[in-house]
């Protein structure tokens, strides 16, 4: 009966860090999808309407609560105008943030490359080095998509045996 509850307990801990592994994953992408969704969003303010930055980070920080306290902080410092430099002031709290964020230094660079697109001072420059950072974090996306697929696929085999190996030594 022992190596029974033994056997249980070894693949629920083997299952429940693959689960955990996957989840991880899926809203490192969903934290992804949402900062492109932030991009194209932004170019459609601009190119359609004069919009002020701190408008496009109110709304937008609506959908997830780590990209609204990010935002947050960076509608904060701009207020108390902590710096004349907004560009200065994202690239300084995104860098702040990193740890919450698991991203690549290639994509927390594109991100932190979107203040030159929101505080530059020509505003068909700026749409343009946004619609850049937007292409760019598209490919960035769907590199870490293929590479989740990938990994997913050793991963959870690699997984259940190594527990079936477990069980048959505890055996």
């Amino acid at each position: 009966m022992l190596k029974l509850v033994g056997i249980c307990v070894i693949f629920g801990g083997i299952l429940g860090g693959i689960v955990s592994w996957n989840e991880n994953r899926r809203m490192k992408i969903g934290d992804m999808v949402l900062l492109e969704q932030f991009v194209s969003h932004a170019v459609y303010r601009l190119e359609t309407e004069k919009v002020y930055v701190a408008e496009l980070l109110e709304v937008t920080g609506e959908k997830s609560d780590r990209l609204r306290d990010t935002f947050q902080d960076i509608v904060a410092k701009m207020q108390k105008n902590d710096c004349p430099f907004g560009e200065r002031i994202w690239t300084e709290v995104w860098r702040k943030h990193r740890g919450e964020w698991n991203f690549s230094e290639q994509f927390l660079f594109l991100v932190t490359e979107c203040a030159k697109g929101l505080f530059g001072d020509n505003l068909r420059e700026n749409i343009d080095v946004l619609k850049h950072i937007r292409e760019q974090m598209q490919i960035q996306i769907q590199e870490e998509k293929v590479q989740w697929r990938e990994k997913q696929k050793v991963f959870t085999p690699v997984g259940i045996l190594g527990g079936i190996m477990i069980v048959i030594i505890l055996l």
